[in-house]
């Protein structure tokens, strides 16, 4: 399965992809081991976005990703959640989604995901982050197309 697959898989299951910057996850655990009153769990995300709105994103702010309009395409579905518990207790997230998804790709072409100038094709058979030559079969497994 290809990452990007795996993004639609996400939004599959909890109709939204949850993302987070992670100096924010650092900062949430922070305040709750300063306070020794909070117990159990917390979603700690910033934003709950639908691939299509990160692969509008990345197409708007980085035209040398070409992105298939078929992922730009929502699914159509609106399921909110939402961070409320640790917002109620005093965090702020600093991050927000465009900072996230802009740094994430950053990382992405730091660790040799693929280059600032290089075309990516996105398509439902093409693994986004890997080599331009390298796709998904029928079966989900990958090969080389060359």
């Amino acid at each position: 399965m290809g990452r990007y697959q795996m993004l639609r898989f996400l939004e599959d299951l909890l109709g939204k992809v949850p993302i987070v910057h992670i100096e924010d996850v650092c900062e949430a655990h922070i305040l709750c081991i300063g306070k020794p009153c909070i117990s159990g769990r917390f979603l700690c995300t910033s934003a709950y976005l639908s691939s299509a709105k990160i692969a509008s994103h990345w197409k708007k702010y980085h035209p040398d990703i070409i992105i298939a309009e078929e992922f730009v395409e929502d699914l159509g579905r609106e399921i909110v959640w939402g961070s409320t518990k640790l917002e109620k207790i005093g965090f702020e997230y600093k991050f927000d989604a465009k900072v996230i998804l802009d740094e994430t790709l950053k990382w992405a072409q730091k660790m040799g995901e693929f280059g600032s100038s290089q075309e990516i094709i996105v398509s439902k058979r093409t693994n986004p982050l890997g080599p331009k030559n390298l796709q998904i079969n029928e079966t989900g497994s990958e090969e080389n197309v060359n």
